[in-house]
């Protein structure tokens, strides 16, 4: 085998290792984007975080971790959406798919400022 030969056969091995490396499409991008989930727990009568910024397409999982009382997750204005009543504990999930701000509110603590919430949405 010649210098040359090798070499040609050297840059053939070299790109098929290349091709071979898992180079994620902008398809797989925008599904793993999609799929990712943002978490808001609700504890000490209060969403922590109260504001969240998140992508199109994500997930947010209110988690109801106050064992002293229970509380609601509902949306204020047109954007709707609402926690099934009072809950002390399991998830509400709402997966955002289009921009905007949404806000939300307990409805059993309508009056105390750490029991509103705003989901921002770019």
């Amino acid at each position: 085998m010649t210098t040359t030969t090798k070499r040609a056969a050297g840059l053939a091995v070299l790109a098929a290792s290349a091709a071979a490396v898992a180079i994620p499409s902008a398809a797989s991008a925008v599904s793993a984007r999609a799929a990712s989930t943002k978490t808001v727990h609700i504890v000490d009568i209060a969403y922590k975080p109260r504001k969240l910024t998140i992508r199109r397409g994500t997930t947010v999982k209110w988690s109801f971790d106050d064992q002293i009382v229970a509380h609601t997750v509902t949306s204020t204005g047109s954007k709707r959406f609402k926690s099934s009543p009072q809950k002390m504990n399991g998830t509400y999930k709402v997966t955002f798919r289009k921009p905007g701000t949404y806000r939300y509110h307990c409805l059993v603590h309508p009056n105390v400022a750490a029991m509103k919430g705003t989901i921002i949405v770019k």
